[in-house]
């Protein structure tokens, strides 16, 4: 019964941490952030969900469960952390180079960017 619960526990709070990631094409620091820790704290939620049904077990056996549980949920967390900050970091790698007027390989274009200093130095 108990292993059920923790289970059904899991199954829940997981639906709910992949429902509730919504891809936005540019994210800011701060809005990644505050969504990874929205996402670790749901992860813990479940975890600690699990120890509370885990202790009223007095087999132990359903720890166990809950241990690989809550390892395959904080390495699925870590991951998809890792993925989002790859591509908000892409995504500001561009911006940096466009910014500048270089290429997207980040060689240079030979045409001064809006941020560059060769932009507003006089010709001559």
């Amino acid at each position: 019964m108990l292993v059920r619960l923790s289970f059904l526990a899991v199954l829940g709070v997981s639906a709910c941490l992949v429902g509730c990631q919504s891809p936005r094409p540019a994210q800011s620091s701060s809005d990644l952030s505050r969504d990874l820790d929205a996402q670790a704290r749901g992860v813990g939620y479940a975890n600690a969900a699990m120890g509370a049904a885990a202790a009223f077990d007095p087999t132990g056996i359903s720890s166990v469960g809950a241990m690989v549980a809550g390892s395959s949920m904080r390495n699925a967390m870590l991951k998809d952390a890792d993925r989002k900050m790859r591509e908000r970091d892409q995504i500001q790698e561009q911006e940096l180079y466009k910014r500048y007027g270089m290429n997207p390989d980040g060689s240079p274009s030979g045409k001064p960017g809006a941020g560059s200093d060769l932009s507003a130095q006089p010709e001559g």
